[in-house]
């Protein structure tokens, strides 16, 4: 008898996989992991530092602007990541990474999707 094993991904995986399709020049769906990264790292954070977000059943259904806002502080006013990972965060979920999903999307450069693999790759939390 066999049984699969699941294989667990870390956002460092993702991010992996994000910056691969980058230098495959298929920045569309490198800025999607690249999303999906920091998706991944905002649940890890508000997991670990209990932060209240809103109840979901399917987690994956929590919009990540949620789980941002409770890293940034909104309910708390304990803001878990520094004032220059704030900005360089904003400028890219706002720009690409959310869009990037919906149908319709626009049209993304080079130079944004590499600035959005490196804000998530500097995301970290204090």
């Amino acid at each position: 008898m066999s049984y699969d094993i699941p294989i667990i991904k870390t956002d460092r995986d993702i991010l992996l996989r994000a910056r691969e399709h980058f230098n495959a020049q298929d920045y569309r769906a490198a800025a999607v992991y690249a999303g999906s990264a920091l998706e991944a790292k905002l649940r890890n954070i508000c997991e670990r530092k209990k932060l209240l977000v809103r109840y979901v059943k399917d987690p994956r259904r929590l919009p990540s602007d949620e789980l941002w806002k409770a890293v940034l502080g909104t309910e708390n006013s304990i803001c878990y990541v520094s004032a220059q990972v704030k900005i360089d965060i904003e400028a890219v979920r706002k720009i690409i990474l959310n869009p990037l999903s919906h149908a319709g999307a626009s049209s993304i450069t080079k130079a944004e999707v590499d600035a959005a693999i490196k804000a998530v790759e500097g995301l970290s939390f204090t």
